[in-house]
């Protein structure tokens, strides 16, 4: 849980030093206040143990000197902190009895100088460590931001040409990180000189470190068919697979208009003309035709047996994070009895189809985005996954009916079930994975240390109202 804590407060710390030099007084003020706190958090985290440890060892050796006027009982405390307070309280008592009295002072535990050497070492180490921190934040809102040094100009722009090279005299101007994904980051790109290549794109890049086990190389290809099919998401332009040009692997993309309005967790308004044209993209997704696409994860097995991998591959995640959860142990178990609820039409399942990842523009969807869990399977996959926010824009039921009135699969509702639990359940070992990610330090954005924090919570709750309602 340390260093959980420890994390959340240094992305916290990076996100308000790289914001600092794009804002303007009274906001630069609020801001270096609001640093000088973090810093201050941070050190009592990250060196408030060793120094307390230092504190205690010398009011322990201060204490052996005197032998049995020392306060009695502080060797029986097994914890350092609990002998470091078992200490200072009784230093305080004596002392506070010793000035109350009206006799002549006793025998103290210590003598006043001693308590001001001891105390002074301590608050003077602790003022250095939060003054290093301070540094530490002044030096992350330097001019030069991670991401220049992450984003080659140049060789983006060599790349345009070499793949795109109808425009010679390309020239990015801008970049902007969109996003960080669990998986991907998402960078906006702005251009001039072009005559035919849109002034904006969007790239999706590999993270480094990707738990998901997924890669913007398997994407382009299907994507690129997907879209001249007439399904609305943003026109890939080019791939790179290599790795050689960013820092990863990525997809060039025609940045689309829209915006996101909800997610798994901040649900969407009640709005039915909306309902309805997303329940038409999904219904136009799953009836795309198999076999126009490349091979894709899914398209050699049974439908059941597909799924049955998506548990085993989820199940194996869950048990290799070491973590202790019978509910969600409980989960899989109902699950694997229950593999037979997955027969059913095969179809092309986006995998993460919600909110998170649809760009609206007044009641309608502008893109579909994030296509990295592309499979072919159950089309109950995404419709478990998009269970709460149907729920919230029109009502489950009604969203169902919305979903067939446009093509979609009639599918049995003691399956839909199955796959609702399924995505919870998916979706808990997916935050548990994430909180053990950002706690060991992989993820720098503060998001990631919230999804611990503030998710896992909601969705073991809804896995225990689903199981209890199921079982």
């Amino acid at each position: 849980m340390q260093g959980t804590r420890l994390q959340a407060l240094l992305a916290l710390r990076k996100s308000c030093a790289e914001l600092k030099p794009h804002v303007q007084a009274p906001l630069t003020a609020q801001l270096d206040t609001m640093l000088t706190v973090l810093a201050s958090l941070i050190a009592s985290e990250r060196d408030f143990p060793e120094l307390q440890s230092r504190r205690l060892a010398g009011y322990e050796q201060a204490l052996a000197s005197l032998g049995k006027s020392g306060p009695v009982g502080h060797d029986s405390f097994d914890d350092s902190a609990a002998r470091l307070e078992h200490i200072l309280r009784s230093v305080q008592d004596a002392l506070r009895t010793q000035q109350s009295s009206s006799q002549a002072p006793g025998v103290t535990p210590l003598d006043l100088k001693t308590v001001a050497r001891l105390e002074r070492d301590f608050a003077m180490s602790r003022q250095r460590a939060v003054a290093a921190e301070i540094r530490r934040g002044e030096s992350l809102a330097a001019p030069t931001p991670t991401l220049a040094a992450e984003f080659d100009r140049t060789a983006f722009q060599n790349f345009l040409v070499r793949s795109l090279g109808e425009d010679r005299a390309v020239q990015v101007t801008e970049v902007t990180l969109a996003s960080r994904g669990f998986s991907k980051k998402t960078l906006f790109v702005r251009l001039q000189n072009t005559r035919v290549l849109p002034s904006e794109l969007a790239v999706r890049v590999d993270r480094e470190f990707n738990f998901l086990g997924t890669t913007v190389v398997d994407e382009f290809a299907p994507l690129v068919i997907l879209h001249r099919a007439g399904l609305r998401l943003p026109k890939p332009l080019a791939l790179e697979p290599s790795g050689k040009v960013l820092d990863g692997p990525f997809i060039i993309f025609e940045k689309r208009a829209g915006a996101l309005i909800g997610n798994h967790f901040q649900l969407p308004a009640r709005n039915l003309p909306l309902a309805a044209d997303v329940a038409r993209c999904l219904a136009q997704l799953h009836r795309s035709p198999l076999e126009a696409l490349p091979p894709l994860r899914g398209a050699d097995v049974p439908t059941e047996e597909q799924v049955r991998r998506e548990i085993d591959k989820s199940h194996a995640d869950w048990v290799a994070l070491d973590r202790t959860s019978p509910l969600v142990e409980a989960a899989f178990s109902w699950l694997y009895s229950k593999t037979q609820l997955a027969v059913g039409p095969r179809a092309l399942v986006h995998g993460d189809f919600n909110f998170n990842n649809l760009l609206i523009e007044g009641e309608r969807v502008s893109a579909i985005v994030d296509w990295e869990f592309l499979h072919v399977g159950h089309p109950g996959e995404d419709l478990g996954w998009m269970h709460y926010g149907a729920a919230s824009i029109c009502g489950w039921n009604e969203f169902l009916e919305l979903y067939e009135r446009a093509g979609g699969y009639p599918l049995d509702r003691r399956s839909l079930e199955f796959f609702i639990l399924l995505g919870q359940t998916r979706f808990a070992v997916m935050t548990l994975q994430t909180e053990s990610g950002f706690a060991a330090g992989r993820f720098d954005d503060v998001k990631f240390g919230l999804a611990g924090a503030l998710f896992t919570s909601t969705v073991l709750t809804r896995i225990g109202a689903l199981l209890e309602a199921l079982a």
